[in-house]
């Protein structure tokens, strides 16, 4: 919810609640605190835009306030922003348009990337690495082979496939190792563009 510098609805409730538990009538309240009537119901309706911190102050010493109390009545005051929203990056090149055969390697690929289904054909090396803390396992795969086999469209199609297991994001770097013309990608400068 956008601000709008009228406070939380939940202010003029706490408020209400407060006075009430006092005992006090709103033109009670008013007379103690030396705050106008209408001053007091705007205030329990949300009307008022913004309350004064002094005003805050009396009525949180007339109603007889914790500060903890206090600190909750002042936090209503202040307009709440949501929190931002965090969106997972989405890095991946687009999916091939028709993917065939590779079955095996993609079926291997799937179970290699499952933590509860480590098995993988043998032709697709893994590494399993153990945080011995937590529990935690992180299965690394490589795809290797010659220039133009298709290793980049495999491992493109297995990402799309895999994303939904992954719903905090999905990073993409081409390392150029086979690309003619230009250099592999420095290990540093990929490192910082990965983590930036």
């Amino acid at each position: 919810m956008p601000s709008t510098g009228s406070p939380d609805p939940a202010f003029g409730a706490l408020l209400r609640a407060r006075r009430e538990r006092a005992m006090l009538t709103q033109a009670q309240l008013a007379e103690r605190t030396g705050l106008n009537v209408r001053t007091i119901r705007r205030l329990e309706t949300g009307e008022n835009s913004r309350p004064r911190n002094a005003s805050i102050q009396l009525l949180a010493r007339v109603l007889g306030l914790s500060p903890a109390e206090l600190s909750v009545l002042t936090q209503a005051t202040d307009p709440q922003e949501p929190p931002p929203t965090r969106v997972p990056p989405r890095q991946l090149p687009a999916d091939v348009g028709t993917f065939v055969g590779r079955a095996r390697e993609l079926a291997g690929l799937g179970e290699a990337s499952h933590p509860l289904n480590p098995l993988n054909p043998p032709d697709v090396p893994t590494a399993d690495i153990s945080d011995r803390s937590g529990g935690a396992t992180v299965v690394i795969t490589a795809i290797d082979g010659m220039a133009g086999v298709g290793k980049t469209a495999l491992a493109v199609h297995a990402a799309h496939r895999l994303a939904p297991r992954f719903p905090d994001g999905n990073l993409f770097v081409d390392l150029h190792g086979y690309t003619q013309g230009m250099s592999a990608a420095d290990p540093a400068d990929t490192l910082g563009r990965v983590l930036g």
